[in-house]
């Protein structure tokens, strides 16, 4: 119930739930009429998640719409509480949006191809918790080859 203002619309990172059955939401197409708010996604995204959101007033709503986007779902494959999530958000200047942590890639059109080569640049370098599978991960979730961010100074270069 608390009201959060986000510099950017949609939103790609800031405050979020963290609660069951609040966040993460569930990876899943969400209707035209399902309620998604930015801080249940946002938690998915903290963890490497993808969030494509589309506006009502799109072909996305339309039954053709839904159709393109359970195939891209199907394919990409789903990761529960990872993503892809797909979801109305009509408060954002394009009528489709990909998103990462701190990313966004605004879309005129639905396109799979700029969506999926998204992914593939940016999935898993921005977010803050290494929790889901991405395209530039080898290991599993939480054993992510990503560097860490720490307060404490390196080790000096050893000599071997």
């Amino acid at each position: 119930g608390d009201k959060v203002t986000y510099t950017y619309c949609a939103p790609a990172s800031g405050s979020h739930y963290n609660a069951s059955g609040a966040a993460p939401i569930a990876a899943r197409i969400y209707g035209p009429t399902d309620n998604v708010i930015p801080q249940g996604w946002i938690h998915n995204l903290e963890h490497g998640g993808l969030v494509v959101l589309y506006k009502t007033d799109s072909a996305g709503a339309t039954p053709e719409g839904q159709a393109r986007f359970k195939s891209f779902y199907e394919a990409f494959p789903p990761v529960p509480s990872c993503g892809p999530i797909i979801a109305p958000f009509d408060k954002m200047s394009s009528p489709f949006q990909a998103i990462l942590w701190g990313r966004v890639l605004p879309l005129e059109t639905f396109d799979e191809a700029r969506i999926k080569a998204f992914w593939q640049q940016w999935g898993g370098r921005t977010n803050l918790e290494q929790l889901c599978p991405t395209p530039n991960q080898s290991s599993a979730p939480n054993q992510s080859s990503a560097p860490t961010v720490s307060g404490a100074p390196s080790a000096a270069p050893s000599a071997s």
